[in-house]
This record gives C-alpha cells, structure tokens and sequence, in this order.
C-alpha cells in the first residue's frame, strides 16, 4: 500500500487569500486554466500545480470562511455560482473547491481562538480536508483527547493543512453512550503533519484528481481547541452557516450536468453519417436534448437570492426573493 506521512505543503498554498472582491468573475477567470489541466490531473490522480496556483491565488477557498476572519462568508446563491463555474471547467477542480470550503467552514466557525491564529494569523494554513463518519477513536485524556482514525474520501488531501474526523468517544476500553444509548461523537481537526495519506485507495474515473484518499490521523492526545463538538464556545459568523452541505452537491452537479449537455450538443452537431442530417436535426436526438431546458429549470429554482433572516437562537427562517 503506498501510503506516507503528508507532504509539507509550499507558501503560497499555506497562504493563500481568504477573499476576492468578485467571486463569480474569479471563478469565470479560471476556466481557461482548469480546462487545460483537466486531462492531466485525470491521468495523475492530482490537480495540476497551475490549477491549485490558480485556486489558490483566486482567493475562493475563502468562499465560506467568516468575514470576522477575512472570508468571502457567500451568500447561497454566490457560493452555487462559484462550484457551478468550477465545475464546468473541471469536475475535480470543482469538487475539491466544494469539499474544502464546507470543511474549512466548520473549523473557521468553531475552532478555537489558539487554533484559528495557527490558520489565518500565523502560516499554518487554514484549508481543511475530512470525512463526517465516525471512523475514529478518541479517549479522555486530562484536559484533552487521545484521537486516532483510518477516515476515507479525504478529497483535497493535495492541498488541505489540516483533516477533520469524527471520533467515537471511548471509556474504560468501551464506547461512551450518551443518554438515548448512542455513542458519544467528539469532532475534531488534526494538523497535517499527523497525518498519513493512503495515495492508492481512490481511482474514480472522471474524479481521479480530487485526491480523495483514505487518510489516518495518527496516535497523539490534542486539546479543547481542536475540537468543534461538543463545545461551548460562540461560533463565529452568520445565517450562511445553518445551510447544510446538501447546497455544495447541488453546485458540482449543477455545473457537471451543463458541460455533459454541451458537450453532447457539440457533438450531435457535427456527428453525421453519410447521407444523413447531424445527430442534432433528428427526432431521436431531441428528447435527450430535452434536458438542457429541465436543467435550466433546476438552474432557477436553485439559484434565486436568497435572503437568511434568524429568528430566535436555533431558528432560521430562509426566503426566497
């Protein structure tokens, strides 16, 4: 099995920005260099250098970290655009810009404050990588946590400076149950250097660039900073925060289903046989084309502003204007 300690990660991706002043133009900017490395990230398992340089320096990994922190903190409609955009050009690109920002999200907004310094203030970085099912084992350990975990679809492992996971919480050798008899769940960020990446454990046609390997956060006890649930400090940020991921997937499919259906329409425009019309001119070919316009449909109704008003504590109302 080929697997290794994480790589250090380079400057410019440590520190890349967390914001631009036009995100949909940023995204739009980067077709060009998403399309020319799409072929070969394919063919490397990895997104191109040119491709991470350009993510990077474009400021979008910021998409939804919190403006107290010096993010973009999209709004809904901004962030489908921007992962739409991406993933025309590219559905890895796209996809690892959809993984990393919801994962970079939940650390910028629950972390603590030493960590967060480590993120934003002092170099570490702060894109994030991780998976949501409790395939780790965490122990009370003084103040803090022993964690450790073999975790999967690691997507963005290529650039992340840290992997989250979700830890079942053990005492005296035995899972801790809550009071319904449920494990007892820690959610926490490990630093990349405690990190091993299994490089041989993701081979998806089409999505092979994502890099989203199995990865295993090593053996080491962290504190109270690196965790973001249970806690009882104030999250930082807004109402963007209470839309679950769901909004992510609908953005790289939104963005993948129109580059099928051009790409299909191109075709069928200068497909012929002989003494034939092109593919696009016959009955057959017409139903299937079909879907642009339903596309289009979905294309609205996702896509409408989208004003976040809360209400009282753990209550959000969301309207559609």
């Amino acid at each position: 099995m080929n697997a290794r300690t994480a790589d250090p990660l380079p400057r410019w991706v440590r520190e890349a920005p967390t914001t631009t002043a036009d995100p949909r133009a940023a995204a739009r900017a980067l077709r060009p260099v998403l399309e020319a490395g799409a072929a070969d990230g394919e063919r490397d398992g990895r997104l191109t250098e040119a491709a991470v340089r350009g993510l990077a320096d474009s400021g979008l990994f910021g998409l939804l970290v919190p403006r107290e922190l010096g993010g973009i903190e999209a709004d809904p409609a901004t962030y489908i655009d921007v992962i739409d955009e991406l993933s025309y050009a590219d559905a890895s690109a796209g996809w690892v810009m959809m993984a990393t920002t919801f994962g970079t999200s939940g650390g910028a907004i629950a972390l603590g404050q030493s960590v967060i310094d480590e993120m934003y203030c002092e170099g570490a970085g702060y894109v994030c990588a991780g998976q949501v099912a409790p395939l780790g084992r965490a122990e009370r350990v003084g103040d803090g946590y022993r964690i450790s975990g073999h975790f999967q679809f690691g997507s963005g492992a290529q650039i992340a400076s840290w992997f989250f996971g979700a830890y079942v919480l053990h005492e005296d050798g035995r899972p801790a149950l809550d009071e319904h008899g449920a494990p007892q769940l820690i959610w926490a960020f490990a630093p990349r250097s405690l990190v091993v990446i299994h490089e041989d454990t993701w081979d998806v046609v089409g999505l092979r660039a994502t890099g989203s390997f199995d990865y295993e956060v090593l053996d080491h006890v962290t504190n109270d900073e690196h965790v973001i649930m249970p806690t009882n400090r104030d999250r930082r940020g807004g109402t963007i925060y209470a839309v679950g991921v769901s909004i992510a997937h609908v953005s790289w499919a939104l963005g993948v289903g129109r580059r099928s259906l051009d790409e299909l329409r191109s075709l069928a425009e200068h497909r012929q046989r002989p003494g034939r019309s092109t593919m696009i001119d016959q009955q057959g070919f017409q139903r299937p084309n079909q879907l642009g316009s339903r596309l289009g449909d979905v294309f609205l109704l996702a896509s409408p502003p989208l004003a976040l008003t809360a209400g009282t504590v753990g209550c959000v109302s969301i309207t559609l204007s």
